[in-house]
């Protein structure tokens, strides 16, 4: 279990839980798509940003490196002001994905970063007692390595990889995709 991102009580991105290849190629994949965004939203990106959901994932082996995970995804903010989003994610069996409640209480656990009484230490004591017991998935492959959809289920998205646009779809996707 780990985390990576921004918190409001830091002036610098927070780490745990996760190898360097892992936060090498999840913290590009994110500046790529920050900067996308902007391209693609203009002066309205922060408001799209501001109100992004959480998004939960299913990633496949070799979407992010050798292990697949289960996640979600939630804007972050830093100590002094600087916008970027904050996951945690879990390494999982490929094919196997968590319950909805975990994903709920995950999405509650990344939230939290971003109220007043936010603390870090607290933070980590949460997340190392916040198991990740997966529910065996269907063993056959997947269509698409990377699953992302939203709690209330209106929205999902798929795709085979992390790239720039992804990012900038997670900020304005507002009507379901079936």
């Amino acid at each position: 279990m780990g985390y990576y991102g921004k918190v409001r009580t830091h002036g610098d991105f927070v780490t745990r839980g996760f190898s360097p290849a892992f936060v090498a190629r999840w913290d590009d994949w994110l500046q790529r798509g920050m900067v996308a965004a902007r391209g693609r939203l203009g002066d309205a990106w922060l408001s799209h940003y501001l109100v992004m959901p959480v998004w939960c994932f299913a990633l496949g082996a070799g979407v992010v490196d050798e292990h697949a995970y289960a996640g979600v995804l939630s804007p972050g903010l830093d100590a002094v002001g600087r916008y970027f989003p904050f996951a945690i994610a879990a390494r999982i069996d490929d094919g196997a994905v968590p319950s909805r409640a975990w994903y709920g209480a995950a999405a509650d656990l990344a939230l939290s970063t971003l109220r007043g009484e936010f603390a870090l230490a607290g933070f980590d004591a949460r997340i190392e007692q916040f198991a990740c017991d997966p529910v065996e998935g269907d063993r056959a492959k997947p269509r698409y390595a990377a699953q992302w959809w939203r709690l209330d289920a209106s929205q999902r998205l798929s795709c085979d990889r992390l790239d720039s646009e992804l990012f900038a779809r997670l900020l304005v996707e507002t009507d379901s995709v079936g």
